[in-house]
C-alpha cells in the first residue's frame, strides 16, 4: 500500500527533497538483471537531469551468470557491481548517486518503495515469467520502467492506465540487450511528468492492487 506519512518520513531521514527523484530496482542483483548495464546507463542520464536523481539497488547477489546465452560469470557479480559504482565516485556528476542499500527484509522494502519515486528493471532472464519485485513495487502506486521481455510484458497490457513503460529488447546471436538510449529517453520522461505521478500514486496503487495483489488474484482464481 501507498502511506504517504510513511513517505515523508523516510525521505526526511535520508535528506531527500522534492527534487530529488529516486529510482529503484528490487531483487536479485544478477547478469541476468542487467544490473551493471542499468547502473552504467543511469550514469550517462544524470548528466542530462536537472533533478537530483538517485538510484536505490536493494536485494542479493547472484554468480549465475547467463548460461542459456553461454555466458557463465568469471568473477563473483558482486565485484564487479560494487567495483562500477565505486568508479562513479570519481566524478561530481555521478558521485553518490547510486547507492546498494543490501538485502532487505519486506519492512525496509516497504519503506523504500513508499520513499521512491520510480521502480526500474531492465531484467532479461530466460526465466522471467512474472515479476514479483515489479508487482510489489507498483501495487504502492510506483509508475515503473521494464524491459519488454517475457512476463514482465503483463504489467503493461493489465491496464492503460497503470504507468507501466516497457522498453525494446533486441535479441541477437549470443545476447539479449535492452536498448540503452530508449531507457535514458525514458527517465528523463519520467522526471518530466513527477509532478502528475506523485498526486495520482494513491489512485495508482489502488488500481494496480486490484489487479496484481495476492488478494485480489486469490479472488480471481476463486472465481474461475
Amino acid at each position: 500500500n501507498f502511506d504517504p506519512v510513511l513517505r515523508e518520513k523516510i525521505r526526511k531521514d535520508n535528506g531527500l527533497d522534492e527534487d530529488t527523484i529516486v529510482f529503484v530496482y528490487t531483487g536479485r542483483l544478477s547478469k541476468q538483471k542487467n544490473i551493471n548495464e542499468l547502473i552504467s546507463v543511469f550514469s550517462k542520464y544524470v548528466a542530462f537531469e536537472k533533478r537530483k536523481p538517485l538510484l536505490y539497488l536493494a536485494g542479493p547477489f547472484d554468480n549465475i551468470g547467463t548460461p542459456f546465452l553461454g555466458y557463465i560469470s568469471k568473477e563473483r557479480y558482486e565485484e564487479s557491481c560494487q567495483r562500477l559504482i565505486t568508479s562513479l565516485q570519481d566524478s561530481p556528476i555521478t558521485k553518490d548517486k547510486v547507492i546498494y542499500l543490501g538485502n532487505l527484509g519486506s519492512d525496509k522494502l516497504k519503506q523504500i518503495y513508499n520513499a521512491a519515486d520510480v521502480f526500474v528493471s531492465m531484467s532479461v532472464h530466460n526465466d522471467e515469467d512474472f515479476g514479483m519485485s515489479p508487482a510489489e513495487a507498483i501495487c504502492t502506486g510506483l509508475p515503473a520502467i521494464l524491459s519488454d521481455w517475457a512476463g514482465y510484458a503483463s504489467f503493461k497490457n493489465a491496464h492503460s492506465d497503470n504507468a507501466c513503460t516497457l522498453i525494446e529488447v533486441e535479441i541477437a546471436e549470443g545476447s539479449v540487450e535492452f536498448n540503452k538510449t530508449e531507457l535514458i529517453h525514458t527517465l528523463l520522461e519520467m522526471s518530466d511528468s513527477l509532478e502528475e505521478k506523485r498526486e495520482n500514486r494513491k489512485k495508482l496503487a489502488q488500481l494496480n492492487q486490484s489487479n496484481f495483489s495476492i488478494e485480489s488474484t486469490k479472488n480471481k482464481i476463486l472465481a474461475i
